[in-house]
């Protein structure tokens, strides 16, 4: 697998905490920090379920009737990723109000070919000092775009929820 092409761009942000900052529809509407039963609650009253994604990863959470999924340590939800088909428009627009909210991302493209296939992808990602986090990525495989945002906290994971 070979690169074709990687740039990188740095920025500070401009606004902490992330929780605070970041596109509520990046999260579907899920507060970061709040504890499972809630998030379950709030699943429901939009008509929604939760159900672990898997034996293997106890931390991960399957939103059911959405493009996402929740990341829970220590009974908390402590991020909020979303996989969705999308045009470059719509991340274009994702990226200008994400950037207009926490300042500039660090961005990083790259292409390469995957035996017969090319992937590309654009990754613009909002760190902020605190340790939470914005990542939002266009990615094309064999010409097929998709969207993936996965939004963090700062928490960190002392144990796998039971």
């Amino acid at each position: 697998m070979s690169i074709l092409r990687s740039t990188v761009f740095t920025a500070s942000l401009i606004c902490q905490p992330i929780e605070m900052c970041a596109a509520n529809e990046l999260q579907l509407g899920f507060e970061l920090g709040i504890q499972l039963d809630d998030a379950r609650n709030y699943a429901s009253a939009n008509g929604w379920s939760l159900r672990p994604s898997s034996e293997h990863l106890p931390n991960e959470w399957v939103v059911e009737g959405t493009d996402g999924s929740l990341f829970v340590c220590d009974n908390r939800v402590v991020a909020v990723r979303r996989n969705f088909e999308g045009t470059l428009d719509e991340f274009a627009s994702m990226v200008g109000h994400t950037t207009r909210t926490l300042g500039s991302p660090e961005t990083t493209i790259v292409t390469f070919m995957a035996g017969n296939v090319r992937v590309s992808n654009i990754d613009t990602r909002y760190d902020a000092e605190d340790g939470s986090g914005v990542l939002i990525q266009l990615n094309s495989i064999d010409g097929i775009i998709g969207i993936s945002t996965n939004v963090w906290s700062a928490e960190d994971c002392a144990e796998p929820n039971e």
